[in-house]
């Protein structure tokens, strides 16, 4: 699939993606942090070439503003990305093209650092799981259930070998404060997040896990000291 290759492509060239840990573990990726991590590592865009696998009908499930968008950062990354090769492979014979090589950097950078945060793969650890987890995002609109701060989405195989979507909802602090909370909270996520994926996703088998939004940011601060 389509979807696969290209959601590969730019997890290959995203400095940030932080692998072998839980979703709900992953620390969310900041847009100065990664520009500053994009320009350490020039690789991530230069000289591979342009982005592989981009179909805009494979992004179906985003508003059409958001396709749009994504389209237009992939002709940009892709365009830039072939100047810059044949730049590249000017540099022995050209004085110039050393100059203009780096006075173009920027213009493929830029672009891949906002696809990279549009695909959010701090949220959606799997192809399956952008598109599953935006279709069930869209059930919300622009409010999740009550206590619920975010919600993080993994695809793969159960324990049975059978595809499914695993779903975290991260809870604010009033909500974990204390059992009563928690259970009322929990229950009523609960409940909604299962209609949703009833309604955007009826024949994905899906688990719901919940985790409380300070737990895993003390568990940030303590891996970083």
């Amino acid at each position: 699939m389509a979807l696969d290759q290209f959601w590969n492509d730019v997890r290959e060239r995203n400095p940030l993606f932080r692998e072998g840990l839980s979703p709900p573990d992953v620390p969310r990726t900041d847009a100065g942090e990664l520009d500053t991590a994009l320009t350490e590592r020039q690789e991530a865009w230069r000289p591979r070439g342009a982005l592989k696998g981009y179909d805009e009908k494979d992004f179906d499930f985003l508003p059409s503003a958001a396709r749009d968008r994504l389209t237009d950062l992939v002709a940009r990354v892709n365009a830039t990305a072939a100047e810059l090769r044949e730049l590249w492979y000017r540099f022995r014979s050209d004085a110039d093209a050393e100059e203009l090589f780096a006075e173009r950097v920027p213009l493929g950078r830029l672009p891949l650092r906002d696809i990279i945060l549009i695909l959010e793969q701090d949220r959606y650890r799997t192809p399956d799981a952008l598109r599953y987890g935006k279709l069930v995002e869209q059930e919300f609109g622009d409010t999740l259930p009550e206590g619920v701060v975010e919600l993080r989405f993994e695809s793969g195989p159960n324990s049975w070998g059978e595809p499914a979507l695993r779903v975290w909802a991260l809870l604010s602090d009033e909500s974990t404060a204390t059992d009563e909370s928690l259970v009322k909270v929990g229950r009523h996520a609960r409940a909604a997040i299962r209609a949703a994926l009833t309604a955007a996703v009826p024949d994905c088998l899906a688990y719901i896990s919940f985790r409380g939004i300070s737990e895993r940011v003390e568990e940030e601060e303590e891996a970083a000291a």
